[in-house]
């Protein structure tokens, strides 16, 4: 099925809240269930636990930002992306 303006204009952003979302919610888990404190009572240090949770974060974001381009690359009919704004269409 080919995918319209429309479908990008509802999907992408649909897609992108929900990615929002899954930052705010697994911190609120995590801090009701006491993680944390959990970590650093067994010997972690708490720069490794931040920087363990910005890595697995950035892992998270790049794999959804490559899975959508890819979507988005795989459903262009009109060439809205191969053009020559089409550069500036990934980056926004």
């Amino acid at each position: 099925m080919p995918a319209s303006s429309f479908t990008y204009g509802i999907y992408v952003p649909l897609g992108l809240s929900l990615l929002t979302s899954l930052f705010v919610i697994l911190p609120l888990a995590e801090r009701i269930a006491g993680v944390k404190r959990v970590q650093l009572m067994t010997g972690v240090g708490e720069e490794t636990y931040w920087w363990a949770h910005a890595v697995v974060d950035a892992g998270i974001y790049l794999t959804s930002v490559v899975i959508v381009t890819v979507i988005l690359f795989a459903t262009d009919d009109k060439g809205l992306f191969y053009r020559q704004e089409g550069p500036g269409m990934i980056i926004m």
